[in-house]
């Protein structure tokens, strides 16, 4: 499959090349370069031969023998072995076109004029000759009359004869200044000019000299448009077409009007590789995505800042909290902030107004060490503590608290049973419709928990769980995963301080917690950091080791049937010395935003919050072929002004603040999508 793969603009050399000449022909010979023929713009012709060393990039005239081509323009040269073919081209100052064939020798730098047998092939100008084996294929050109040809006329350099060539009904257009190539032993003839009809074509055809048909061939992506005498390179796989001129007029004087030397370069990728169908899949982006490793995609700025609970509702993020100082946690509403993963942008929703008739707002305060969870339509707020800094007094809540997805208001369900009692850092899932609810510590009593709580939200009922078998330890800021049927608890710290990095693992069919099996490898001891399941295996990111005085950035990943561990190194660039990140997963993508850059441990509270985080990445765990290009675009800088619109606006969401208000034109884009 034929794509064009590169398309770079304005930026190489303009027009007809090289030097100060035009008409004439290069061919490399081991490490010389070989320039033959060519005119001035004064019509003066050259039939010098010319080297240039491409290790020392001299130039010399090598000392040729033989009978030397007369002074031609527009001729054609190309290569069989250690022999250069020249064929044809025009002299205006004796105005007569030719269609003899030169050669010379390389190995002894003799010059021979070849007598053909054989039915000759018409004089003409700018046609194109390629080698195919040992035979010269010629296409097209300008001949007597302003005769423009689109036959093919094959020349056997073995036998220094002229083959005679079965016409054909499908044939290309008349044309000259065309490019040409050889691949895979068919030859290809791209573009060109017919000064009779005032045309200019940007088509591709295929000759097969073994059926000596032709076959037109349409390349997928952005090729040239109205150029012509394009240079033509084969680098691989690559065809490498470059400079030439755009037409508008055929002028009486010179044969067309260059009034616009072109200087754009296109690369044709005859066999694609992986990378060249992914370049081009960030303009058509329509491929499938398939297993590819785990990548940060997304590094933002300017979101909430600090701690948070927040889920995931489709392709949104709700989140709940942010950081404040002193009084603000106190009678401040908790702040919810929206984020969209297709927009990649934050909303933050205004503050609840009562109703007419509401004589109470049952709206959360801010708080810290809550927990959320999506169960249908609402998001459950549970636990957490609020203080100020003044006084160093924190308050902790039992209090169940429901957000409407739908409608955005907040209501306290009425329950039942035994419920949790008051605490923070405590862990939440949920199962079907049940949630649960997991250790934690409440500062007034001054005990951690290892309480297993769980609400029935079909009857709003609360229960204590008396499990069977061994007790995990009793922590805080630990983190619960489900999956299947089982509550997966890892890390958390625990009494006198110590930080665990030990799996746990709770049974909610049988109400019993298992045994678990040793294992070599494992994760630091934390706390603080952020987990998730993906394909029935079990994540954990980041964290924080007080003991240590210690923050991680590592990603792990553990096995639930062989029980085991296996560290995870993305590509890109991920979050740094951040720990309490909130984490929500969508789709294939996990959310990592908020927390607080660490530096030291104080003695009164366990760690210094010096700075709250409002960075938000995302690590995409299945990218797609789009998002490895958009990826390579960004890493690379590279130009992407042709890309389409919504490609280039994608593009800017990806690197551009939240502060950053407008994201390039298309802020209709940006407010359809935050809907």
């Amino acid at each position: 499959m034929l794509s064009w793969t590169v398309y770079v603009k304005g930026v190489g050399p303009k027009g007809v090349h090289a030097a100060v000449t035009v008409g004439h022909k290069v061919y490399a010979f081991d490490d010389i370069v070989y320039i033959w023929g060519g005119s001035t713009y004064t019509d003066e012709k050259c039939n010098v031969l010319y080297g240039f060393a491409v290790d020392t990039h001299r130039w010399f005239k090598p000392k040729v023998s033989g009978t030397l081509p007369e002074e031609t323009s527009g001729h054609s040269a190309c290569v069989s072995g250690e022999v250069m073919y020249i064929y044809s081209g025009y002299n205006r100052l004796t105005k007569y076109y030719t269609n003899d064939i030169y050669k010379l020798d390389t190995t002894t730098m003799v010059w021979s004029l070849i007598t053909p047998r054989g039915t000759l092939a018409p004089a003409s100008t700018y046609h194109s000759a390629t080698m195919i084996g040992a035979k010269m294929f010629v296409f097209g050109g300008l001949g007597d009359h302003q005769i423009h040809y689109n036959i093919v006329r094959v020349f056997d350099t073995e036998t220094n004869c002229w083959s005679r060539t079965p016409s054909k009904q499908l044939l290309p257009e008349r044309r000259t200044f065309h490019s040409a190539f050889a691949y895979n032993g068919e030859l290809y003839i791209f573009g060109g000019h017919n000064y009779q009809l005032v045309r200019i074509f940007n088509d591709l055809w295929k000759f097969n000299p073994d059926t000596f048909s032709w076959r037109k061939v349409e390349p997928k992506g952005q090729g040239p448009c109205w150029v012509t005498k394009m240079c033509c390179c084969m680098v691989g796989d690559h065809i490498i077409l470059l400079g030439g001129h755009r037409y508008r007029s055929v002028a009486s004087d010179r044969g067309c009007n260059r009034y616009t030397p072109a200087n754009d370069l296109y690369i044709l990728e005859l066999t694609p590789s992986l990378e060249a169908i992914c370049e081009r899949a960030v303009i058509r982006y329509r491929l499938k995505q398939v297993g590819l490793p785990h990548d940060w995609t997304v590094s933002l700025q300017g979101g909430p800042k600090g701690v948070h609970a927040a889920v995931a509702v489709g392709h949104k993020v709700y989140s709940f909290g942010e950081h404040c100082d002193g009084e603000d946690y106190n009678y401040s509403q908790i702040h919810v902030h929206v984020f969209n993963t297709v927009s990649l942008r934050w909303t933050k929703l205004p503050p609840v107004i009562a109703r007419r008739g509401e004589s109470v707002l049952e709206v959360p305060s801010m708080r810290d060490g809550h927990t959320a969870v999506l169960l249908e339509d609402f998001i459950y707020i549970w636990g957490g503590c609020t203080y100020t800094e003044e006084s160093y007094t924190e308050e902790y809540c039992n209090v169940l608290y429901a957000f409407a997805v739908d409608t955005h208001r907040w209501s306290k369900p009425k329950v039942s049973g035994p419920v949790p009692e008051a605490t923070g850092g405590h862990s939440a899932c949920a199962l079907g419709k049940v949630m649960y609810i997991y250790g934690g510590y409440n500062r007034l009593t001054k005990y951690y928990t290892n309480d297993i709580y769980k609400l029935d939200t079909t009857t709003m009922v609360w229960s204590l769980i008396t499990p069977r078998g061994t007790l995990a330890p009793a922590s805080i800021y630990h983190s619960t995963t489900i999956i299947g049927t089982k509550m997966f608890v890892f890390g958390g710290r625990g009494d006198n301080q110590i930080d665990y990095n030990n799996i746990s693992v709770f049974d909610t069919e049988a109400d019993c917690w298992l045994r678990t099996p040793s294992t070599q490898l494992l994760p630091e001891r934390r706390t603080c950091h952020s987990a998730f399941a993906y394909d029935g295996e079990l994540y954990i990111f980041g964290g924080h080791n007080y003991q240590l005085v210690r923050t991680f950035n590592d990603l792990w990943k553990f096995n639930p049937e062989t029980f085991s561990w296996q560290k995870v190194v993305p590509k890109g660039q991920g979050p740094c010395w951040i720990t309490k990140m909130c984490c929500c997963m969508v789709g294939d993508r996990i959310i990592l935003f908020g927390g607080y850059r660490y530096r030291s441990v104080t003695v009164n509270r366990g760690y210094n919050r010096n700075k709250p985080a409002d960075n938000l990445y995302i690590l995409d765990l299945c990218p797609s072929l789009k998002t490895l290009c958009k990826i390579a675009v960004i890493q690379h800088v590279l130009e992407h002004s042709e890309l389409p619109h919504d490609i280039r606006w994608e593009l800017e969401a990806m690197t551009a603040s939240h502060n950053r208000h407008k994201i390039g034109a298309n802020n209709g884009m940006a407010s359809f999508l935050n809907h």
